[in-house]
């Protein structure tokens, strides 16, 4: 039995977006890797703001889009060969304080700083669950976001990930697509929490296609991220072609010890 690699995805399309490939080629090889999506429960029963019911897809209700996302995000894991988790916590559109009232109610506000609740109670819970999981499965590879776009979800998990304590195995982060194509995005998140040190991970032809055709399978997300399916296999080859002159590959980072 191969090694377990495990995938933190703040979203259901996260993991497979950014990792689709190496998640593949790993498969391929006959290693155990597992997609988990933190923030993958239903919404709490109460009326949605406007940004979150923008979200709902045409779809009768917030959970029914998100049990939408949930059956594309096992889709897309079993294309590429993978397992899958999914938590019960909301996505932070949907997430509420004690006063019942949305925690971030509009678009910017998920792109800004993280809610002092959360910085206070999450990121501490988070961790104390990782651990248990990791400890558990005893991954050999931890795979987190970078946190390219600064969207808050992805920086929960990444504080989460990197308080964790390795037991055996290492900790690896990576560039959140499609963020990660806008010019900038990535050096910026590379001048946060740094030194990195970046490294690269080929991708064969067919691990390749694997995550284009897994990507494909989030039909509710490919207009958004790239205004049409038709775009999607060359937007991802060309980002996965640029990263190398030696062919298409992902790149990852891990902090560079002072």
């Amino acid at each position: 039995m191969g090694d377990l690699h495990l995938y933190l995805a703040p979203h259901l399309d996260d993991g497979v977006l950014s990792c689709g490939g190496l998640i593949a080629r790993q498969a391929q090889a006959g290693d155990r890797p597992t997609v988990l999506t933190i923030f993958a429960g239903d919404p709490p029963p109460v009326p949605s703001t406007v940004f979150s019911a923008w979200h709902t897809a045409g779809l009768p209700s917030a959970a029914d889009y998100v049990a939408l996302r949930r059956s594309e995000d096992r889709a897309a894991a079993e294309r590429l060969g993978a397992s899958w988790l999914h938590w019960e916590i909301p996505d932070c559109i949907y997430r509420l304080g004690p006063d019942g009232q949305p925690l971030y109610a509009e678009l910017p506000a998920i792109f800004e700083q993280i809610h002092p609740l959360e910085r206070r109670v999450l990121v501490g819970a988070l961790t104390v669950r990782l651990q248990a999981l990791c400890d558990a499965l005893r991954p050999s590879v931890l795979y987190a976001p970078l946190g390219v776009g600064h969207h808050v979800d992805h920086y929960l998990v990444q504080w989460a990930a990197r308080r964790l304590t390795p037991r055996g195995w290492t900790l690896r982060y990576y560039e959140d697509y499609p963020y990660a194509e806008v010019p900038g995005f990535v050096q910026a998140a590379i001048e946060i929490g740094g030194p990195w040190e970046p490294e690269l991970e080929p991708l064969t032809p067919p691990a390749l296609q694997a995550k284009i055709e897994a990507i494909l399978c989030y039909r509710s997300q490919v207009r958004g991220l790239f205004q049409g399916e038709e775009n999607v296999a060359a937007r991802v080859k060309a980002y996965a072609h640029g990263l190398s002159p030696d062919g298409p590959a992902e790149r990852y980072w891990r902090p560079v010890r002072r």
